[in-house]
């Protein structure tokens, strides 16, 4: 009899319930996507803290700052070691629940570039080279070679960090020029194209340069292709006189440093130097990028250097590849612990940590446990620290995102409780004869009250079925493309996975929520007789 009923009252007011109907379909597909978002949100930016930088957990000297609060190094710290032999890697390395092990040693330099400018300044990780890939996935090469192992007499492989600024990346062609290094506007830009046509008229074989919209393209091509030629002795001999009557110590400077130069990937942007000297009022100060296979020159502070002024390290180095850097916090470039260990006479099982990941976060207490068990055997005063301490920084950040995800879908739920309060407000006010004539042929205002809130539910149960089958349509597409814009993530991307806790989340929070607040209008049937709403009906 009920079940008839509650259908029968459906149909009377279909219209109204299935503005609610689409609501909480909407609603509930909206709940079930946030809830996934939140928790795809914590995994990846867990993913991240430990594939890309500190594995699941650390073992550090006990006044390593990693084991503190600050967990950011000075460049001029003295460091402090820990000493594993052999056999404690091997023992390490053999458990289970562990993916990979590696001692490692964290340390801050300077890159010069080989005319002697400073490049950047890089916080180095050196590590096992043939275990990077397997410790930290995340490290892997975006561009050239992930390959950092280092053979004594060789310049020192360096996996880099992608360097980026606000205008965007760093790396770019360094044999060709970009507008941006000119300083001329598009009215100027006519008279440099007249005076360095005439200057160097075997490059700029097509002039007049008249018009930077239309001749631009033309002239830097035929800049470019000059750039890349083979030919520089005989180019300097032909500069024009007029540039050799004052002294100019940055034009000899260029000049001599392409005149020297064996390296024949330099060889453009040396050649755009020389430019920049002769017009450096109309090119712009060039610094030499980044690229892949670029020699530099590392300068690594001394580790605990007993003079007061001690002589930095310099090593050889080579960019190897860019990998991927956290966008929002510290970048972190690779090297081979061997080499490192060399250049800084350490001895051969010294490192500043051991990192260490694992197969399954869920194994975090009880392997930092046995770690620790197995330290205090050796006597070691060593510490265990866990990827939530490590990664402090990092996991506020999605905290915060996550608490406002939560706030949204409190929104999603309070809009569909007041359209629900809403429809059975209306539901009263149109169907007192219907309701008036229940209550006189026996129907109690307990029975009229669950009726009403039981089509409440229906709609709500029905409601988010079909929403969670919206929802799950669109986990799966977001699972394969990802959501796009999330500059949190090293993809730049957010991946959903799916999983039954938001579905089951949204069934037990709307369709019990709406049926309970549905209560609230449907509570003044009590306060009535059956008479009075026929009298309200007319």
């Amino acid at each position: 009899m009920y079940k008839t009923l509650i259908f029968r009252s459906l149909s009377r007011h279909k219209k109204k319930g299935r503005r609610l109907f689409v609501l909480m379909a909407l609603c509930s597909a909206s709940i079930i996507l946030l809830l996934s978002f939140k928790e795809d949100f914590k995994r990846q930016s867990e993913e991240q803290i430990v594939q890309l930088r500190y594995g699941h957990l650390e073992i550090v000297p006990p006044d390593s700052p990693l084991a503190q609060k600050n967990l950011i190094t000075p460049p001029t710290e003295n460091l402090s070691f820990i000493n594993f032999d052999k056999d404690f890697d091997t023992w390490l390395r053999s458990l289970p629940e562990v993916a990979e092990a590696s001692p490692s040693i964290t340390r801050y330099g300077i890159a010069y570039s080989l005319g002697g400018e400073t490049e950047s300044w890089l916080a180095l990780l050196a590590v096992d080279a043939k275990r990077l890939a397997s410790l930290l996935p995340l490290t892997k090469a975006l561009e050239g070679s992930d390959d950092i192992s280092w053979t004594e007499g060789e310049d020192v492989p360096i996996l880099r960090a992608t360097p980026y600024s606000i205008f965007g990346s760093y790396t770019e062609n360094p044999d060709i020029f970009y507008r941006y290094q000119l300083r001329a506007n598009d009215e100027g830009l006519p008279q440099f194209f007249s005076e360095i046509s005439k200057d160097f008229p075997k490059i700029f074989i097509s002039p007049p340069y008249q018009n930077a919209a239309d001749d631009w393209n033309r002239f830097l091509t035929e800049w470019n292709a000059f750039l890349i030629k083979e030919d520089v002795h005989e180019w300097l001999d032909e500069i024009p006189e007029r540039f050799f009557e004052d002294y100019d110590w940055k034009l000899d400077d260029a000049i001599w440093e392409l005149r020297e130069n064996t390296n024949f990937k330099r060889k453009a942007f040396l050649k755009k130097k020389v430019f920049q000297a002769l017009y450096p009022n109309d090119i712009v100060d060039l610094w030499e990028p980044v690229y892949v296979d670029k020699q530099v020159t590392l300068q690594l502070p001394l580790i605990n250097a007993k003079e007061v002024i001690a002589l930095p390290v310099a090593v050889n180095a080579m960019y190897k590849g860019f990998c991927a850097v956290d966008p929002l916090y510290q970048e972190v470039s690779f090297m081979d612990i061997n080499a490192f260990r060399y250049y800084m006479g350490l001895k051969e099982n010294e490192a500043t940590e051991y990192i260490v990941r694992l197969h399954k976060s869920s194994d975090v207490e009880k392997i930092k446990a046995v770690i620790e068990d197995k330290l205090l055997e050796m006597g070691s005063d060593a510490k265990v620290v866990d990827w939530k301490h490590l990664g402090e920084m990092q996991m506020t950040t999605a905290t915060a995102f996550t608490f406002v995800i939560g706030l949204l879908i409190g929104l999603f739920i309070i809009i569909v409780l007041i359209f629900t309060v809403n429809l059975v407000l209306i539901s009263l006010l149109q169907r007192k004869k219907e309701i008036g004539t229940g209550l006189a042929m026996g129907l109690s205002t307990g029975q009229t009250t669950l009726l009403m809130s039981a089509e409440v539910g229906l709609i709500a149960f029905v409601s988010c079925f079909l929403g969670s089958v919206f929802a799950l349509v669109l986990i799966a597409f977001f699972s394969k493309i990802g959501i796009p814009g999330m500059v949190f993530f090293v993809s730049g991307k957010l991946f959903l996975q799916f999983r039954f806790y938001p579905f089951i989340m949204a069934f037990f929070i709307l369709v019990p929520s709406t049926m309970l607040v549905s209560l609230i209008p449907l509570s003044q049937l009590h306060e009535k007789m059956p008479v009075d709403f026929f009298k309200e009906g007319k």
